[in-house]
């Protein structure tokens, strides 16, 4: 598909048409943005398991259930993250206290030291980032980011 530049979206268009259009362009733009290479791939989290592993930090002996409710992802899948995470030994799994049919889950320090090791080399990412943009477009890459994250709250 080839890459639609904004300058030639044509007039009398409707903005849904510019809006995909514009969607296209970004799309294809995206495909080509290039990171810092300072994540190691065998060291860093992504995704669902990213984000179970910050629940966990969050929070002490949760089940299957309550990290599937928080994150909004099927059981299912959780199991996939929990079985994977605990290959890597991020967690451990417990008898759950009062219902020996179930288990729960706990971070272990690798577990927060992946996660912390994590953080700062998102943050080394995003500083990098920002000084790359200069201070008037890095406040407007925010100010737009911060519009699009509550754009649900804003059709309600």
């Amino acid at each position: 598909m080839a890459s639609v530049r904004t300058n030639q979206i044509k007039k009398g268009a409707t903005m849904m048409d510019n809006a995909r259009d514009l969607a296209i362009e970004l799309l294809n733009t995206m495909k080509n943005v290039k990171t810092n290479g300072s994540q190691e791939p065998t060291e860093s989290l992504i995704g669902t398991d990213f984000l179970a592993l910050q629940y966990l930090a969050d929070h002490d002996n949760v089940t299957p259930v309550d990290i599937s409710r928080a994150l909004n992802v099927t059981t299912a899948r959780i199991s996939v993250v929990v079985r994977r995470l605990e290959k890597k030994g991020m967690v451990v799994r417990n008898s759950h206290p009062t219902d020996l049919r179930k288990f729960v889950i706990s971070i272990t320090d690798d577990g927060r030291k992946l996660l912390k090791k994590q953080a700062e080399t998102q943050l080394e990412f995003a500083t990098d980032m920002m000084e790359y943009l200069g201070e008037a477009d890095a406040k407007a890459y925010i100010r737009i980011i911060t519009k699009l994250a509550h754009r649900d709250d804003q059709s309600k």
